[in-house]
């Protein structure tokens, strides 16, 4: 049987897991998020080796060979889970290819496992199609889907889904800015929430926003130079161009989702920090963390980082803002 991965063997998500699957109470449907998609993979066939290998089985597979165990990946240039042909002629790797394997009964056990990973690839045929199993789920099937990007899955599947945060194995980021650009941004959040009083006051708000960008890109260059540097070494005068440049984009990518998780886990933290104010700051910390998934969305679509980043920014202070106005609003009152 699959041990959980060490980073998250004695996580929150993995002893809630567990003592659903000892009390026979795991929900039909989860969704495994986080910042690291490898991590979420191990921890999702971790789950379906249990399910589908329990004590008493007779034979035993590995998850991916398991015959009751379906999977669910996009495909092609545009990475995307496709919906496949109608009429029962879909491939394998189509939502209706997936959804046909679950519909049918176990073949060597008790149980069967789908997986659809990178699910926030679905689009909205695909995602409706999807939608209609999780209504009516078939029995003895347990669904996981698995995402870096939860709040691109359609609202109605999230809402039917228990979800489950894993934190990132990934490398941390180890820039010597990093840390003073953090609590720049958490002094900028606390600002904002506990009120502007001026003209002046909101003035700062905005150059702060604006030097937040600008020192976040900095981070980001120079991080992805100095990975390149290092992954690279000496290799680098012997790289074709497509080589090199393939390189430079997949360094780039990582390090941005790496600072970006920062950000998340800054403002978690920020939350998590002032528990008397959770009420009033629950509504813009989901929708915050909503705008920084779009963001990332479009950096992965190939928009500037400068416009990602106002776009995030510039709604992470109307949001705040409006904590401090009703803040403000309620003290005067009091």
């Amino acid at each position: 049987m699959n041990a959980w991965p060490d980073s998250v063997a004695k996580t929150p998500a993995v002893a809630v897991l567990d003592r659903a699957l000892r009390d026979g109470r795991l929900a039909h449907s989860l969704i495994f998020q986080g910042d690291n998609l490898a991590l979420l993979e191990t921890a999702a066939l971790a789950l379906a080796d249990r399910l589908l290998n329990p004590a008493d089985t007779p034979q035993v597979y590995p998850p991916l060979k398991h015959p009751d165990f379906i999977a669910l990946r996009p495909e092609g240039k545009l990475r995307q889970i496709k919906i496949g042909e109608s009429g029962g002629g879909a491939d394998e790797n189509t939502m209706r290819g997936f959804l046909g394997r679950i519909d049918l009964t176990p073949q060597v056990g008790r149980h069967k496992v789908g997986v659809v990973f990178e699910a926030d690839r679905m689009n909205a045929a695909t995602s409706n199609a999807f939608l209609k199993t999780l209504e009516e789920p078939p029995r003895d099937t347990t669904l996981i889907l698995l995402t870096t990007h939860p709040y691109s899955l359609l609202a109605t599947i999230l809402s039917r889904c228990l979800r489950f945060r894993f934190p990132s194995a990934a490398s941390p980021v180890t820039h010597p800015d990093l840390q003073p650009w953090l609590e720049l941004y958490r002094g900028w959040l606390r600002q904002l929430t506990e009120g502007v009083a001026d003209k002046k006051g909101a003035a700062a708000q905005i150059f702060t926003l604006y030097a937040l960008i600008a020192r976040f890109e900095r981070i980001l260059d120079e991080t992805a130079a100095a990975t390149l540097k290092q992954e690279a070494g000496d290799a680098k005068d012997t790289m074709t161009d497509d080589e090199l440049e393939a390189l430079e984009t997949g360094i780039s990518v990582g390090v941005r989702q790496s600072l970006l998780s920062e950000i998340e886990h800054a403002t978690r933290a920020f939350v998590a920090d002032q528990p008397e104010f959770a009420p009033l700051l629950r509504v813009p910390l989901v929708a915050s963390i909503r705008k920084l998934e779009e963001c990332a969305g479009l950096l992965r679509a190939n928009l500037s980082t400068t416009a990602a980043l106002e776009e995030f920014f510039l709604a992470s202070l109307r949001l705040w803002a409006q904590v401090g106005v009703t803040r403000r609003a309620a003290a005067a009152a009091a």
